[in-house]
């Protein structure tokens, strides 16, 4: 109903609309997904340290919060800014 509503404020066919849909739905979830890492609500199988992490502290997950937005940060601003043509 969105993709449809989307395509009809655009004034495009909904057919149209698809390859624009179509990578948004995976990003989208993956978006998603690092935002349950990081708050911690969404968890797997316990692993060891080398492949697991063990969030004892909320000063241990804001520390992994913010490593997360210090790798990502600079490459969304980079891509917003080549968009923009500034």
């Amino acid at each position: 109903a969105g993709a449809w509503g989307a395509a009809r404020y655009f004034r495009l066919r909904l057919a149209d609309f698809f390859p624009v849909l179509t990578p948004a739905i995976p990003l989208a979830h993956a978006v998603g997904r690092v935002g349950c890492f990081c708050t911690g609500c969404c968890y797997g199988l316990p692993a060891d340290p080398p492949l697991g992490i063990a969030f004892s502290s909320a000063a241990a997950l804001a520390a992994t919060v913010l490593l997360l937005a210090a790798l990502l940060g600079p490459n969304v601003r980079r891509k917003r800014d080549e968009a923009f043509g500034e």
